[in-house]
């Protein structure tokens, strides 16, 4: 109920007044330098790239047995 409550009213508040209230609070803060890093893309595709590999490969070495 409470973070019900507390969704309602960020809901209610514009993109600018929650971009003035993070700036209160992270003087620092700057939305346009806040970048994803291609790092954390790459790592997450040859992530799958490599779990697709292994599960195809298991498949096929399944298959074989049969």
């Amino acid at each position: 109920m409470r973070a019900n409550h507390k969704m309602t009213i960020l809901e209610q508040k514009s993109d600018a007044e929650i971009a003035l209230a993070i700036h209160y609070l992270d003087p620092e803060f700057n939305a346009e330098e806040t970048e994803e890093d291609d790092g954390t893309v790459l790592g997450i595709v040859m992530n799958s790239v490599t779990w697709l590999t292994g599960t195809l490969t298991y498949i096929s070495l399944y298959m074989r047995t049969l």
